[in-house]
């Protein structure tokens, strides 16, 4: 895509956002087209010695995806069809701003400030980075969430932010609401029967598990393998770190496993650990675990947050 392309792509979204919003877009697009060096924390490839990743993130505009990577792709890798690693822009699920995201959990650093981070999360993958300035990180944190709602239509915005869960969403629960949250628990502590679709492209017979103590989701296989002489991975996400509950098949795992015509009993709980994509076994049970499961997130993360605060009064 050349300027003039990247001109038009702006120019088509003037009618749904302010001016001030079209010049932090403009800005946003002109300095991640050229790209920019940050530090990239990544739990698989853990910090030794405080020598951090130094990568280049940069936005195609070809295909609207946040690119991070050690360098970026020659022409012939492109004429190829190369995507680099990174996140397309339709599917972030939250800009998180902070160091509260597993990537960062994983590489403990003391030198590290909160303020001068932010975490991409989407289905694909989280791509948590460090900046140099906390007006930095403020700078790159507010044009992110401009950019991520630009380029949904307004219809993918409406459907977006009924599915979207607010993390930061302070509203009190009714009796009824934290009735059928509680109930769930004793239902996923027995677990819940699902099909998971994983990243390798395999559906596996497995079971969706709650932990309490640890307000930890997990998904166990019920499948062995021959003589049960392999293990499975461990599949976890903390019901804290729930970024969006994403109904339908928009999710990088479905894509691999080929199930988009099977929509309707799709579901995703996106977090910046992991990204849980299970399928039930029609809609009508997917819708009703989708609005208990709402409800139990909702009251965990509240419980959470009011528990913060009064340890902070202490």
């Amino acid at each position: 895509m050349n300027d003039l392309d990247t001109e038009q792509l702006i120019e088509s979204s003037y009618s749904t956002i302010n001016d001030d919003n079209v010049k932090k877009l403009r800005e946003a697009f002109a300095v991640l087209t050229q790209g920019v060096e940050m530090n990239h924390y990544d739990a698989e490839a853990i910090i030794v010695d405080k020598k951090k990743l130094k990568k280049i993130v940069w936005v195609d505009p070809d295909i609207l995806r946040i690119c991070c990577d050690y360098v970026r792709p020659s022409m012939v890798e492109r004429a190829l069809g190369k995507v680099p690693p990174g996140i397309y822009i339709r599917d972030i699920a939250e800009v998180r701003a902070g160091a509260q995201a597993y990537d960062f959990i994983k590489n403990p650093d003391p030198d590290r400030e909160d303020a001068k981070c932010l975490t991409l999360i989407g289905t694909e993958r989280a791509i948590s980075l460090e900046f140099p300035s906390q007006f930095t990180r403020d700078w790159f944190l507010e044009r992110f969430r401009i950019l991520v709602d630009d380029i949904l239509l307004d219809e993918e915005k409406s459907v977006r932010n009924f599915q979207k869960f607010c993390v930061h969403d302070t509203e009190l629960l009714t009796n009824q609401q934290i009735e059928a949250a509680t109930n769930l628990v004793s239902v996923l502590q027995r677990g819940v029967q699902i099909l998971h679709h994983r990243t390798t492209g395999k559906i596996v017979k497995s079971k969706l598990v709650f932990d309490e103590s640890k307000l930890l989701l997990s998904i166990k296989s019920l499948e062995r393998g021959y003589f049960n002489l392999w293990s499975d991975p461990e599949y976890t996400l903390s019901v804290l770190d729930i970024s969006e509950i994403r109904p339908g098949g928009h999710s990088f795992n479905f894509v691999k496993t080929s199930s988009l015509d099977k929509g309707s009993q799709l579901l995703s709980i996106i977090g910046s650990e992991d990204v849980f994509d299970i399928q039930f076994t029609s809609e009508y049970t997917r819708d009703a675990f989708d609005s208990k499961f709402r409800l139990f997130v909702k009251y965990f993360q509240a419980k959470s947050r009011s528990e913060a605060r009064q340890g902070e009064d202490l």
